[in-house]
C-alpha cells in the first residue's frame, strides 16, 4: 500500500494534491447544506482539477483515466470538458465541444452517479448537491475573470498559495502551463502585475468610492427625474451652509464633470459669478456638457493642494482624486465648499441627504491662499 502510489505517480510530490482530493470527496459525503459543496467544488476546480488540465499525475493511461473519472464525479462536471476549456483560454481562442471517447466515458460515468443519487438520495441532490455544483461552478468563473479581470494577474500571499497549492502564480502559470505546482513559485517575476485581493473578489475593485461615485454620477445623467431629487437635496443643504457667504468673483468646481450639480445649484445662488469645472477627464465633461448651465468653462486638468487658484471658492467632490486631508491644510482659495461623507465633522455644514450618506461643509482658509503677481 505504501510504495503503490510512489509507483503510479509521476511525481512523489504530487501524493499531496492527489490525497487532497478526499476533502471534496468528504464535503459531497457529509454536507447537510450546500455551502461546503460549493466552496469544495471551487476549490477543487482551481487546484488538483486545474492542474490536471495541463500534465500527467500518473504514469499509467489506466491510472489517468481513473483519476479523470474520479474527479468528474467531485466536480460535477466531466474532466475533460473542464481541460478542453481551459485549454482553449490558454491558446486565446473560442471553444468548441468536441466529443471524444474520454467525454462520453466521464459523461456516462457521471450521469449513472446523478441517477443513483436522485433514486437513493433526492432530497440530498435537490437541496445539497445541486444548488452548490451551480455556487461552485459560479465561483470558479468568478476566479478565472477575476485573474484575468485587468491582465493576467498573480497573487503572492502565502496564505492564498498554501490554500490553493501556488494558484496564485498566475503569470508564472500562463508563461510555462505545463510547470507543476510546487514549481511556480520558483518562477515568480519581479515587477509582475500583482493584486492583493483573493480573484473571485477582484471585482470588488470597481466598487472603490471614486469608481463607485462616478457609475452613481453616470446613472443621474440618464435620470432627469432622480436628479431632480438630488439637485432638491444639495439645493438645501447650500441654502444653509452659504447662507451668509458674499456673492464670489470666480468659483472653480473640481471634478464636477459628470454630474454638475454644484455648477447647476451655485449658478442659480450666484448669477454672475464665473465657473470653471476642472476635470482630469475630457470625457466626463463631453458627457455632462447637455447639463451646464449657462457661462460655465470646462477645462482639463488637476488642481493640486497647496498651489494658489485664481478663485474666491473652490468646491471639492466626495469623489476627489487625491488626500482630502491636504487640501484642508493647504486650501487653493480663501473658501473651500466641500463634499464630504456623512461621518466626516470638519468646517460648518449640513446633512445633504441620509439616504445619500452626505454632508457638505465650508471652510475659510487662515489667509487668501491666492497671491497676485506683479506686473
Amino acid at each position: 500500500m505504501r510504495g503503490l502510489p510512489n509507483l503510479a505517480l509521476r511525481d512523489r510530490r504530487d501524493r499531496l494534491p492527489v490525497l487532497l482530493t478526499g476533502l471534496p470527496f468528504a464535503a459531497l459525503a457529509s454536507a447537510t447544506w450546500w455551502g461546503p459543496v460549493a466552496l469544495a467544488t471551487w476549490w477543487l476546480g482551481n487546484t488538483v482539477a486545474h492542474q490536471a488540465t495541463h500534465r500527467r499525475f500518473f504514469r499509467t493511461v489506466g491510472g489517468e483515466r481513473l483519476f479523470a473519472l474520479w474527479l468528474s464525479l467531485l466536480l460535477g462536471v466531466p474532466q475533460r470538458l473542464w481541460q478542453q476549456r481551459h485549454l482553449a483560454h490558454h491558446a486565446e481562442r473560442r471553444w468548441r465541444l468536441r466529443f471524444d471517447a474520454r467525454l462520453g466515458e466521464q459523461s456516462a460515468c457521471l450521469a449513472l452517479a446523478w441517477l443513483l443519487a436522485a433514486a437513493l438520495a433526492p432530497q440530498w441532490l435537490i437541496a445539497v448537491h445541486v444548488p452548490g455544483l451551480a455556487a461552485g461552478l459560479g465561483l470558479a468563473f468568478l476566479h478565472g475573470h477575476g485573474e484575468h479581470r485587468e491582465g493576467t494577474t498573480s497573487l503572492y500571499a502565502r496564505w492564498w498559495n498554501v490554500l490553493l497549492l501556488n494558484d496564485g502564480y498566475h503569470i508564472e502559470h500562463h508563461a510555462a502551463p505545463r510547470l507543476p505546482w510546487h514549481a511556480l513559485p520558483s518562477q515568480r517575476r519581479p515587477g509582475a502585475r500583482r493584486s492583493v485581493l483573493p480573484p473571485p473578489l477582484r471585482w470588488l475593485a470597481a466598487l472603490r468610492p471614486a469608481a463607485l461615485l462616478d457609475r452613481l454620477e453616470r446613472l443621474l445623467l440618464h435620470r432627469p427625474r432622480l436628479a431632480a431629487v438630488v439637485l432638491a437635496a444639495h439645493r438645501r443643504a447650500l441654502a444653509v451652509v452659504l447662507a451668509d457667504e458674499p456673492a464670489p468673483r470666480h468659483v472653480v468646481i473640481v471634478g464636477g464633470g459628470l454630474f454638475p450639480r454644484s455648477a447647476i445649484l451655485l449658478r442659480e445662488r450666484w448669477p454672475t459669478a464665473r465657473l470653471t469645472v476642472v476635470d482630469a477627464q475630457a470625457a466626463h465633461l463631453a458627457a455632462a456638457s447637455a447639463w451646464w448651465p449657462a457661462g460655465v468653462t470646462p477645462q482639463v486638468g488637476m488642481v493640486q493642494p497647496g498651489v494658489p487658484l485664481d478663485a474666491d471658492l473652490v468646491v471639492l467632490p466626495l469623489a476627489l482624486r487625491g488626500a482630502r486631508a491636504a487640501f484642508l491644510a493647504t486650501p487653493p482659495a480663501p473658501r473651500l465648499l466641500v463634499h464630504d461623507w456623512a461621518f466626516a465633522r470638519r468646517g460648518r455644514g449640513v446633512l445633504v441627504a441620509w439616504w445619500l450618506c452626505k454632508r457638505v461643509y465650508l471652510v475659510h482658509a487662515a489667509r487668501p491662499a491666492f497671491v497676485v503677481q506683479p506686473a
